[in-house]
């Protein structure tokens, strides 16, 4: 995932993906644009907690 986020023009590291997984580090709307971009989804999808 850090490989695919970098590719849309927001560098990250692994373990910036796993702080924003675990809720250790907040995520920018920048992050939130790239890795939406990245999975294929809209950023809105992402926004959205599982039922």
């Amino acid at each position: 995932m850090a490989a695919r986020v970098t590719v849309f023009g927001r560098p990250m590291t692994v373990t910036t993906i796993s702080r924003i997984e675990r809720r250790r580090r907040r995520c920018d709307v920048d992050d939130l644009v790239a890795i939406a971009a990245a999975l294929g989804v809209c950023p809105l999808d992402l926004l959205h907690e599982a039922p």
